[in-house]
């Protein structure tokens, strides 16, 4: 009776060291498979950061160029203004010196 319990005792203490060898290969591969799945977070992250970046700078650089085209278009309004001023001076200095000259 004494030998079965012994034997009982070391079959429990061989099933206890199983038991915790496999428990530390299971923590192991859940250590190594979130390791994993943080990587491939961070690399789908980058990727995304990279897409959202080249949307913004793609957007960005839309908005400039209707600033910029915005303010050519002011530009151009002033300048033909200031054509016309010219062009109006031009004839009203002809029209002085023709009533000097008669």
């Amino acid at each position: 009776m004494e030998n079965e319990m012994i034997d009982k005792i070391v079959q429990a203490e061989r099933e206890a060291k199983d038991f915790e060898e496999e428990a530390k290969k299971n923590k192991e591969h859940t250590i190594a498979d979130a390791e994993d799945i943080a990587e491939k977070n961070r690399l789908q992250f980058e990727v995304e950061k990279k897409t959202l970046k080249e949307r913004l700078d793609e957007s960005t650089s839309q908005k400039n160029k209707a600033v910029l085209e915005q303010y050519l278009a002011e530009s151009q309004s002033e300048i033909n203004n200031l054509k016309q001023k010219v062009s109006d001076n031009k004839n009203s200095a002809i029209t002085l010196v023709m009533s000097l000259i008669s």
